[in-house]
């Protein structure tokens, strides 16, 4: 019956901070998340499940800074995933090579019971704080795993992992998130921000 004492270390606040949430089911051009990187943290993580209004779009990702898109063509990435569907299964890959922007999935479906689902480390370019990586890694990154109905001939479920630089040394301070033809039908998203 006797209620102890907690340290207060244990309780609450941690490495991994949330930073921002949002959800919707309006339509809406893109998701632009801004003045949300700072000095304070070393990395971000993204969680994000959305609808595309249109079928076979792909997702795409860019940096911003005073709620501007960075879009100068120096974007690089890579992806390599798998699928299936019923006649059997494949692997899948694509990739940008200074592009104005990331592609984080490709020929996204627009059914009702499987939304674009993503989990990814950003790592924006940072010269200050505890974030500051400029004597190792002059770029803007981020890591990304992806979960999403393909609009393919049959259509599939596909599955992709990526990595992509920018190699301009801006200093973003948020990024926004968009298909490549249509509105974001729904969307709900967290960012959280590691801290040391």
């Amino acid at each position: 019956g006797t209620l102890k004492r907690i340290d207060a270390s244990y309780v609450g606040g941690g490495n991994l901070v949330k930073l921002t949430q949002a959800y919707s089911t309006t339509d809406t051009g893109s998701l632009n998340v801004d003045s949300i990187f700072t000095s304070a943290y070393t990395a971000y993580r993204l969680v994000l499940v959305a609808k595309p209004v249109n079928s076979d779009v792909h997702l795409t990702f860019r940096w911003r800074d005073g709620g501007s898109d960075l879009s100068v063509g120096q974007y690089y990435a890579s992806a390599r995933g798998g699928y299936v569907n019923g006649s059997g299964a494949g692997a899948q890959s694509f990739s940008d090579w200074a592009q104005s922007t990331t592609k984080l999935a490709d020929s996204v479906n627009n059914n009702n019971y499987n939304g674009f689902n993503i989990d990814a480390l950003l790592r924006p370019y940072n010269n200050t704080g505890v974030g500051n990586y400029s004597s190792v890694d002059n770029t803007s990154t981020i890591i990304w795993h992806c979960n999403y109905w393909a609009d393919a001939s049959p259509e599939r479920q596909e599955q992709v992992s990526g990595g992509s630089t920018y190699t301009q040394t801006s200093v973003p301070d948020g990024f926004t998130i968009s298909f490549s033809s249509g509105d974001i039908d729904s969307y709900s998203y967290s960012v959280f921000g590691y801290k040391g």
